[in-house]
């Protein structure tokens, strides 16, 4: 027996797909505030708080933009190459982590523990 799939069905069976999430329409270079903005809401830093929070931002910002760089669209059409590209990514992923750790650590060591609590509830946002 052969299902024949109708244009009706069709319809019908994209109604019912999930709606992507509101994430989709931002742009990778708005990627960076994200987390930053939720940060914020959630835990209202002030004063020496917030400065530590706008280099997190700025350390953020820029790790986005190197792996970005280090990411492009077009694959390498040998395994050598691929490879390659790889390795590349990693050590920008790593080079990447080394620059927002310091300033993920000072602004951490300044928060509240209340403030500790909702930082650390705080869901990860992913990536379109």
């Amino acid at each position: 027996m052969r299902l024949v799939r109708t244009s009706a069905s069709v319809r019908h069976s994209s109604r019912r797909r999930p709606r992507k999430p509101a994430i989709a329409a931002i742009s990778k270079s708005d990627l960076a505030h994200l987390p930053i903005n939720r940060i914020e809401a959630s835990l209202h830093p002030a004063g020496k708080q917030k400065e530590a929070l706008d280099r997190l931002s700025d350390a953020t910002t820029k790790a986005i933009a190197d792996l970005q760089a280090a990411c492009p669209n077009d694959v390498p059409l040998t395994p050598v190459g691929r490879l390659e590209a790889m390795q590349h990514r990693l050590e920008a992923m790593q080079k990447a982590a080394k620059l927002i750790e310091p300033a993920l650590d000072e602004f951490y060591a300044m928060l509240s523990s209340e403030q500790k609590a909702r930082f650390n509830t705080l869901q990860r946002v992913a990536s379109p």
